[in-house]
Order: structure tokens, then C-alpha cells, then sequence
């Protein structure tokens, strides 16, 4: 066994695996990027911390929009916005859930 493998099973998520999906983050104040990366490439989406109850809110394109902004097949787009609802609440977010609109997740306390 490597070390890159001895290290993903001893503290997962820990070693950048370039073949697993990620997230980067880009703050900036009161708002910022989520960016997700895979083998494809990278796509970035705009975040602000929201107000009351709502924590953060990550513009994502319209599902009749996904296509042609993310240059990703429409197929794509409920795994990919699951995968950084999961990550964020994870990583970020504790105590929260995820809302999806057609254009949004948006992070509402518990």
C-alpha cells in the first residue's frame, strides 16, 4: 500500500485525490466562490452569506441553463449540486440544511 492510499484510509479527505470531486473556497467579506473541481475542470459559483435564518446562498444556473453555462451535460447537474450542498454543510455549514431552488442553494438554520 502507498502512502497516498495509507493516508486516505487513515484520515479521509485529507490527501487532494485529483480523481475525486472537491470543493475550493474563494471568500471574499460577505461573499465569495464555491468552486467545485473533477477530472473536467473546474466551475465556479458565486456565494453570499445570507440574513436570519438563512446562512449562505450559492447562485447555481437554471437547470434549462446548466448546459450551455457549466459546459457540462444536463444530466450533471443534480450530482453536482448534491455533491456541494453535502461538502458545504459538511465543511462549512454544520446545523443546516440545504434548499434548492431552480437557481439556488440556499442554507437555512436547523
Amino acid at each position: 500500500m502507498g502512502i497516498r492510499k495509507f493516508l486516505q484510509n487513515l484520515l479521509p479527505g485529507s490527501v487532494d485525490d485529483p480523481n475525486q470531486p472537491r470543493l475550493v473556497y474563494a471568500e471574499n467579506g460577505r461573499d465569495g466562490y464555491v468552486v467545485y473541481k473533477d477530472q473536467l475542470g473546474e466551475l465556479p459559483f458565486y456565494f453570499e452569506f445570507g440574513g436570519g435564518n438563512c446562512v449562505a446562498i450559492i447562485s447555481i444556473p437554471k437547470k434549462e441553463d446548466w448546459a450551455k453555462t457549466t459546459k457540462r451535460p444536463d444530466d450533471s447537474r443534480e450530482q453536482i449540486i448534491n455533491f456541494i450542498a453535502i461538502k458545504v454543510i459538511k465543511e462549512k455549514t454544520p446545523g443546516c440544511r440545504a434548499v434548492f431552488t431552480n437557481s439556488s442553494i440556499d442554507f437555512m438554520k436547523l
